[in-house]
């Protein structure tokens, strides 16, 4: 007996310093995983420089600037957008545009590694080296495309999840508040996402209900803190729900329908599409490495629950039941959302639903990895391939980012020339999609009024302040020529003209007929005053 008290001891100790190595492995890791954010200065995505400038439009408003609030108001309607940009202009207010975007970006890599533990030691009461694969699933393909409201949801949705774990057999009204305020981040982060952990939520209820009917014993105690849980949750979800309710009715998104080919979305399950940044090719073949891991990480922990089972005296049940425990419901919703994956059109009134739903089901099936018990070779293991995976993606991710960040300082270059509180319309002749919106640099650490106001429709925090925006013009000629929805054509309102143009991808704009409505206008009214370093930007100001 005393031989076996002090096995126990010694079993703790060895616990408890194996608990506190992961911790600070764990910390290690988070603060690696930053290194790619601040190799290059600039940190550049598809829609990055939208909430850039919009971040600084927002910053004006807040100061009360009256040449912005004659183009600009902050939306009445709370939309399900505003986390990212409400940081992002936070940050905007006392950093430089590149400082801010990595102050925000850092905030996410940080929050939805510590997060995802948080639901791991939920479910399990302690973390595990398996959960260190939630560092490759923090830089995802929507990261890189700059959806930073859908990245910082999925940390508040692993957040959310983690704590109802926590309180749902111990609920009390300060718990309560917590929840509410939770559920309110999270549609104010992302409205796909809100509505996402809602279904989910209403599976896990289900799911804990249908456990209850099967279990003979404290039947009737169970199915009362089950109802209790229920109206905790429909009391705590109003607030969002009502929030959301209003954000729906005046939602306007994309029309067009599109349905990818059955076979693509399996491959793109294979190579995890959805973490891809720059090349299918070459990083696909990285993520086919670390789908390979994750299946072996499957099956290793299914064939092991199978023996463990068939060999337990303690556990008689005849029944498939006795395979199963209450964290399979990770891998439940992981299939449901494979489901989803397989079934919804990628773009309806969204765009890039599949890539959205891959990196929701992922996130569940590594929560379900991480919350099975592996022999320390194969965590060990799993770390190894984890930083191999890391190493090399980021490299290759690097070489694309750096290439990006010298782009953006040239028109860096180009906001030193512009006067503060002036009009500019920027122009973008560059072939690269990826570089669709860099302009918008040109005008994020100075009071530049970019004319093309981006995300300016009802989806987001920013909208025209129709009642006011003066006719803008291009010289003489109304910028409705030009953008539809840049200028208004009646004759009533203010009629103010634009200071400067921007022209990025200066070489093929140079290349394209003399009789172009936009160069005729830059000949007549405009006159060049700097070219960047690389001749790719150009500045153009009114002549007076």
């Amino acid at each position: 007996m005393k031989f076996l008290r002090q096995q126990k001891v010694f079993s703790s100790i060895t616990n408890r310093k194996s608990e506190s190595v992961e911790k600070y492995l764990f910390i290690l890791f988070s603060l690696l995983n930053l290194l790619p954010l601040f190799l290059v200065k600039y940190t550049s995505s598809l829609d990055g420089p939208q909430h850039l400038y919009v971040s600084r439009v927002i910053g004006e408003l807040w100061r009360s600037n009256e040449f912005f609030e004659q183009f600009f108001k902050i939306n009445d309607i709370i939309v399900g957008n505003w986390t990212g940009h409400f940081l992002l202009s936070v940050y905007h207010l006392f950093l430089p545009g590149w400082l801010a975007e990595k102050f925000l970006l850092a905030t996410y890599l940080i929050g939805i590694a510590f997060s995802f533990r948080y639901l791991v030691i939920s479910i399990n009461n302690k973390s595990s080296l398996i959960s260190f694969l939630i560092f490759p699933f923090s830089y995802t393909v929507l990261y890189h495309l700059g959806y930073y409201n859908y990245c910082f949801a999925t940390a508040v949705m692993l957040f959310a999840f983690g704590y109802w774990l926590k309180i749902e057999n111990k609920l009390n009204i300060s718990k309560f508040f917590i929840f509410l305020l939770l559920l309110v981040l999270l549609y104010l982060s992302h409205f796909f996402v809100f509505v996402f952990f809602g279904a989910s939520l209403v599976f896990y209820m289900l799911i804990s209900f249908l456990s209850i009917l099967l279990d003979k014993k404290n039947k009737k105690d169970l199915i009362r803190l089950n109802v209790k849980k229920i109206v905790f949750l429909v009391f705590a979800s109003s607030a969002s729900l009502i929030l959301a309710y209003k954000y729906w009715i005046s939602f306007s998104g994309y029309s067009a329908y599109l349905k990818l080919p059955f076979d693509e979305l399996i491959i793109n399950l294979y190579d995890i599409r959805s973490l891809i940044g720059f090349h299918t090719k070459i990083e696909g073949a990285e993520n086919s490495m670390l789908f390979l891991l994750l299946c072996f990480l499957f099956i290793f922990a299914v064939v092991d629950r199978i023996v463990k089972r068939k060999n337990s005296k303690s556990n008689q049940d005849g029944s498939l039941f006795r395979y199963f425990n209450k964290n399979d419901f990770w891998l439940l919703l992981t299939f449901a959302f494979l489901a989803l994956y397989l079934i919804v059109p990628d773009r309806l009134s969204a765009g890039n639903i599949s890539n959205r739903l891959s990196i929701l089901l992922f996130l569940f099936f590594i929560t379900w990895l991480s919350a099975q018990k592996y022999p320390y070779l194969i965590s060990f293991l799993t770390i190894t391939i984890i930083i191999i995976y890391s190493i090399n993606t980021r490299a290759y991710q690097h070489k694309s980012l750096d290439r990006a960040s010298k782009a953006i300082a040239e028109l860096k270059e180009i906001q030193e020339f512009i006067v503060p509180n002036s009009i500019v319309y920027s122009f973008n002749y560059m072939p690269s999609w990826r570089q669709l919106h860099f302009q918008y640099y040109a005008c994020v650490d100075k009071p530049i009024l970019n004319a093309a106001g981006p995300e300016c429709n009802g989806n987001f925090p920013l909208i025209w302040n129709l009642e006011k925006r003066p006719a803008v013009y291009l010289g003489t000629t109304n910028l409705k020529n030009f953008c539809n929805y840049c200028s208004s054509t009646d004759v009533t309102l203010p009629k103010k003209t634009i200071e400067y143009v921007i022209i990025w991808g200066a070489t093929n704009f140079h290349s394209i007929d003399k009789n172009d409505k936009v160069k005729v206008v830059l000949k007549n009214n405009y006159e060049k005053i700097h070219t960047s370093l690389l001749k790719r930007a150009e500045l153009y100001k009114l002549k007076y």
